[in-house]
C-alpha cells in the first residue's frame, strides 16, 4: 500500500485550514421529528471544504481515485451487512475508507444506517448536542457537494420511539463530522439508489450500545439494511504506541471479541468510535453476520510521512453473514500433530507453568476453524471440555489454547494436577464446517450436527456425539439444550435461534 499512501490531493491547501482552524463553513437547515410543516427541509454539510473538497467534480474524482486504488483481490465480498470506516480528513483516511466502500459496489440496500460518535463542538455558532444518549436525524434529506440523499424519516421516527434516550437532532443541527464524512462515499457508490439514517451517539456506555442495537434489530427486522460504524482509532503523539494500539483494536474486532474490545475502548485510547463499533457488532451478532473481513489499516504518520507530532490510526472492515463453508478432513499426520501439541501444552503448564508456542508443521494446520478439546479419564469420565466456535484462529494456535482451557479453566472441575497427567486421554473435535444458522429445527440432524441454541442472551451447545451417546431424541436434545442454557425446558419451542456445525473427532 506504500504507493497509495503517497497520493496527493488537490485540496491540501484546504486541509491546512482544517488543521489550523475548525471554523464552521456550512449552514445547517434541518427539522426535528415533531415538525408539522410540509416544507422539505434539507441538512447541508458542516465540513465540506475542510474534511473533503467542497467542489462536486473534485470530490467525486477524489473518491473515485481512492476506490480505483483498491486492489481487485480485496473486493467482491458477498453478504455484507456492515462496514467500519474512518472519518478523518480524506487526505489522511480516505484511502483506508475506500477499502470498505469498494465492497459495496453493485450491491443494494433499502437503507444505510450510519452511526458516529460525538466529538467536541467545533463552533460556537451552533448549539451542541447536550443530552446524553442517541441522536437520530429526522430531516428530509442530506445534501453534500455530490448530491442530495433522502433520509428514511419513517425509520428514524421508529427508532426514536424505541426508548427515551433517543432524541431528534435539533433544527439548528450539529457540526459533528463523524457521520457526514461517510455520506459522500455512499453517494458515489450507490448514486440515487440510497436512503440513509444518520445517528450520533453522545453516550458511550455499554447499556446505550445495547439499547441502540436492540432498537435497530427491532426496527429493521426483515429489511435489507447496511450498518456503517464511523470510527478512527488511536489518537496521540506516539507513532509506535499508535501502531501497537491499532493492532490491538484490529485484533479484537477481527476475533469478534465484543466484550474485550469494549473494555479496551473504555480503558485505553483505541477508538473514538468504540461505541458505534460495539453497537455494530451487537447488531451483526443477532444477524449472524459475525464473519469479519479486515480490509486495511494504517495511520496518519504513514500517510503523510511525518511520524512525529499528532498521530491518528485508521482501519476498515466488512462484516458478512455466515453461510455454510466446508473444510477438508485432517489426515493422520495432522491429527497426530495436534494431539501432540495439546498433550505437550498441558504437560508444560502443569509441570512448569510455561505456555508453549508452536509453528504449523503442515499447511492445513494454519486453517482457521472451530475446535473443541475434551479431556477424559481412563474410565471415559469427563475431566474437562472447552471449545471455540468461530473460524477466526489457526488450528496450530487454537488447539493448544483450548487444551489449556480444558485442563485448567473448566469451572466444573478443579485444575488438572501433574499427578493426573498419565490418567487422562485427549480428544479433539475439529470443525468440518463453519457455524451457520438454520431456520427450522427440522434441518438439524441428530448425531451429524453439533448444535447451538441462543435465546435471551443465553446460549448452550452440544457436540454431535453427545445426544447419541446419551440416547436422546431430537426433542430431548432441545430440552437439555434449554436446561443447559439456564432457560425453561420448553424455551426452544419459540423465539430461539439455532446454529449447527459438523466435526471430525479423533483422540489418543
Amino acid at each position: 500500500m506504500s504507493a497509495l499512501l503517497k497520493i496527493k490531493l488537490n485540496f491540501n491547501k484546504k486541509l491546512t485550514r482544517m488543521i489550523s482552524s475548525f471554523i464552521l463553513l456550512g449552514v445547517l437547515i434541518v427539522s426535528g421529528c415533531t415538525t408539522n410543516t410540509p416544507k422539505k427541509l434539507i441538512r447541508t454539510p458542516a465540513v465540506a471544504g475542510m474534511w473533503y473538497p467542497a467542489d462536486k467534480t473534485e470530490l467525486q474524482n477524489t473518491i473515485q481515485t481512492f476506490l480505483n486504488n483498491v486492489p481487485a483481490e480485496q473486493t467482491n465480498k458477498d453478504n455484507i451487512c456492515a462496514i467500519i470506516a474512518p472519518h478523518a480528513g480524506y487526505a489522511f483516511s480516505g484511502q483506508t475508507a475506500a477499502y470498505a466502500f469498494k465492497q459495496l459496489i453493485g450491491k443494494t440496500y433499502e437503507t444505510v444506517i450510519i452511526i458516529g460518535p460525538k466529538h467536541p463542538p467545533k463552533s460556537n455558532t451552533i448549539p451542541d448536542l447536550t443530552e446524553k444518549g442517541i441522536y437520530v436525524d429526522c430531516a428530509n434529506a442530506y445534501k453534500t457537494p455530490v448530491e442530495t440523499t433522502d433520509i428514511n424519516t419513517s425509520m428514524a421516527k421508529e427508532l426514536i420511539a424505541c426508548n427515551e434516550i433517543f432524541h431528534p437532532i435539533p433544527e439548528t443541527g450539529t457540526d459533528e463530522h463523524s457521520v457526514e464524512a461517510e455520506i459522500p462515499f455512499l453517494q458515489v457508490v450507490f448514486g440515487n439508489n440510497l436512503k440513509i439514517v444518520p445517528i450520533i451517539m453522545t453516550d458511550h456506555s455499554y447499556e446505550t450500545c445495547k439499547i441502540l442495537a436492540d432498537a435497530i434489530i427491532k426496527t429493521t427486522k426483515g429489511k435489507n439494511i447496511l450498518i456503517v460504524a464511523s470510527s478512527d482509532l488511536y489518537h496521540g503523539y506516539d507513532y509506535e504506541e499508535c501502531k501497537t494500539s491499532v493492532n490491538e483494536a484490529c485484533s479484537l474486532i477481527s476475533k469478534y471479541d465484543i466484550n474485550n474490545f469494549y473494555s479496551a475502548f473504555i480503558n485505553k485510547n483505541i477508538a473514538c468510535g468504540g461505541a458505534p463499533i460495539t453497537t455494530l457488532m451487537l447488531v451483526c451478532k443477532e444477524l449472524n453476520a459475525t464473519n469479519v473481513i479486515p480490509l486495511c489499516k494504517t495511520n496518519s504518520g504513514d500517510v503523510t510521512g511525518q511520524k512525529g507530532g499528532w498521530i491518528v490510526g485508521y482501519s476498515s472492515f466488512a462484516f458478512t453473514k455466515n453461510t455454510k463453508t466446508e473444510f477438508k478432513p485432517l489426515d493422520a499426520q495432522a491429527q497426530t500433530e495436534l494431539l501432540k501439541m495439546a498433550r505437550n501444552t498441558i504437560e508444560s503448564y502443569a509441570k512448569k507453568k510455561e505456555i508453549l508456542k508452536f509453528k504449523p508443521a503442515f499447511p492445513i494446520l494454519s486453517e482457521k476453524r472451530g475446535v473443541f478439546v475434551t479431556l477424559l479419564t481412563k474410565d471415559d469420565d469427563l475431566r474437562g471440555c472447552i471449545g471455540h466456535h468461530e473460524s477466526d484462529t489457526p488450528l496450530y494456535e487454537l488447539v493448544p489454547e483450548m487444551a489449556l482451557a480444558s485442563a485448567f479453566q473448566d469451572f466444573r472441575f478443579q485444575p488438572l494436577t501433574e499427578k493426573e497427567l498419565n490418567n487422562i486421554k485427549i480428544k479433539i473435535s475439529v470443525y468440518l464446517t463453519n457455524v451457520y444458522e438454520i431456520k427450522d429445527t427440522s434441518e438439524y440432524e441428530l448425531g451429524v450436527h453439533g448444535i447451538i441454541m441462543e435465546k435471551n442472551g443465553r446460549a448452550s451447545t452440544f457436540l454431535p456425539e453427545v445426544p447419541t451417546e446419551q440416547k436422546w431424541t431430537k426433542e430431548e436434545t432441545f430440552y437439555y439444550l434449554s436446561q443447559k442454557a439456564g432457560l425453561p425446558v420448553d424455551a426452544w419451542k419459540q423465539g430461539a435461534k439455532f446454529l449447527v456445525y459438523k466435526t471430525q473427532v479423533f483422540g489418543e
